[in-house]
């Protein structure tokens, strides 16, 4: 940072060196009155200008360091309020990406109820058919002893 002012300062003496050449100095050398002197006896804004930055040279290093530390600070406040709202874009997003995920898995969780259901009612059926298979077999035991006592006697009848 003193090297950049240091720079300035050397560069506004050689502006005021030249300046002070090219209008104070006649053709042969000597100096002359400034060309921009007023009638009334004052002096050139240039002039002015340089001596007041010479004056109170500590004074304005200071408040260009101010300056620049407030140019800093605005710049660092909006840099925070943006990652702010960056970092409230991206929780709104994981929001969104977390009710989607959370609407996936609840509809997988329903198929894989019904699905465990329909395998349940499948087995209760099977159980049921094999069941009655069982009650029917021990019907139609029944039914064939019966029609076998009636064909024994229907045999008995005809040939006695």
């Amino acid at each position: 940072m003193k090297k950049a002012f240091g720079i300035l300062h050397r560069w506004d003496k050689n502006i005021y060196n030249e300046y002070i050449r090219q209008h104070m100095h006649t053709a042969d050398g000597t100096v002359r009155e400034c060309a921009c002197v007023s009638p009334k006896g004052g002096t050139c804004f240039m002039e002015e200008l340089i001596r007041f930055c010479q004056r109170y040279q500590g004074l304005l290093k200071e408040a260009a360091f101010v300056l620049m530390g407030l140019l800093i600070l605005l710049l660092l406040a909006r840099i925070l309020r943006q990652i702010k709202r960056l970092n409230r874009s991206f929780g709104d997003i994981i929001g969104n990406v977390q009710a989607y995920f959370d609407v996936i898995l609840r509809d997988e969780e329903e198929e894989e109820a019904k699905q465990q259901l329909v395998q349940i009612h499948k087995m209760e059926e099977t159980e049921e058919s094999v069941r009655d298979k069982q009650e029917l077999t021990a019907e139609q035991e029944k039914k064939k002893a019966e029609d076998e006592k009636l064909f024994n006697a229907v045999l008995q009848e005809y040939f006695s």
